[in-house]
């Protein structure tokens, strides 16, 4: 059983590289590469054309080529049938558009000008979704497939950028057995290439784990990330930043029986504004005037 998915596909031309932004088909020929046609994310696909031209909307319904102004009626008349999607189908396009209209700047200097998009057709196998998992074995063994998947399309440099339950299939093959795919590449991004992950990232991101375990299990209470980043800015050693954190916390009275379940924020603790900068009050006459007043730093308030 296959499935015809039709849509506009973008076509960046604001000066983006074409590659980064591949059309969805190109991304399934990297991926299937060397794959059997039973396990490949696409069988085919291509830009559907008109009279040997590509149907798109800059050159084709901005040109003209749209319907004829169409208004839905509030409530269909007893003796007419309300309109169904396969009427819709049958339509070119609903938009109202002139024939003198201007066609669009090829180049758009704005991301929110329209673009010139394509309609394609990709004939993919049809599979049924996650959620309709026939045993926890199988679940847990297609979420395997899943991982790899990703994993196998990040080493081809794709990021997929739309994960989600819609998206993540299970497909019978030939043999009755099951296999799970990632599906619908449509936002999907080919990167350049790699780049290792800077040494400073990753200490800072092993402070902010060996801080919240600590925090967990002597205030038994989860911290945004936001107030980690705060407290290590200015405490170095991760034991000194949790016990901080923790005199804070029970300063102001955010810990304890009647304390929120909500994660402690950088607002709660009244961090949200350290980075302001105050003016300077002045003193030059010895005499109170209005302006702002200056403040203690917050790694000084507990």
């Amino acid at each position: 059983t296959y499935a015809l998915k039709r849509y506009w596909r973008p076509v960046w031309s604001d000066g983006s590289d074409p590659d980064i932004y591949p059309f969805e088909g190109e991304i399934y020929a990297i991926l299937d590469k060397g794959e059997k046609d039973e396990l490949k994310h696409a069988i085919l696909y291509h830009d559907i054309k008109i009279n040997g031209q590509i149907d798109s909307t800059f050159k084709l319904i901005r040109s003209g080529w749209a319907a004829e102004r169409y208004k839905r009626p509030d409530q269909p008349r007893p003796d007419k049938r309300a309109e169904t999607d396969a009427d819709a189908e049958n339509r070119l396009d609903r938009r109202d558009i002139p024939e003198d209209a201007p066609v669009p700047d090829a180049k758009p200097k704005d991301r929110y000008i329209p673009i010139d998009r394509h309609h394609v057709n990709i004939l993919m196998p049809m599979g049924r979704e996650i959620k309709a998992f026939f045993s926890l074995l199988e679940l847990a063994q297609r979420f395997r497939d899943f991982d790899g998947e990703h994993k196998y399309s990040y080493d081809k440099l794709i990021l997929h950028r739309d994960i989600s339950t819609g998206n993540l299939l299970i497909f019978q093959v030939r043999d009755r057995s099951a296999v799970g795919r990632l599906m619908d590449h449509d936002h999907a991004k080919k990167a350049k290439g790699k780049k290792p992950i800077s040494s400073e990232i990753v200490n800072l991101d092993r402070k902010r784990n060996s801080v919240q375990n600590n925090l967990r299990d002597n205030l038994e209470k989860e911290v945004d990330v936001d107030v980690l980043d705060r407290a290590l800015k200015w405490l170095n050693r991760s034991s000194d930043a949790a016990h901080y954190i923790e005199d804070a916390a029970e300063f102001t009275g955010l810990v304890g029986n009647n304390a929120s379940e909500n994660p402690l924020s950088v607002t709660d603790l009244g961090w949200d504004n350290i980075d302001k900068i105050h003016d300077w009050p002045d003193f030059s006459e010895r005499t109170p005037r209005t302006g702002e007043r200056t403040a203690s730093p917050y790694y000084l308030w507990a």
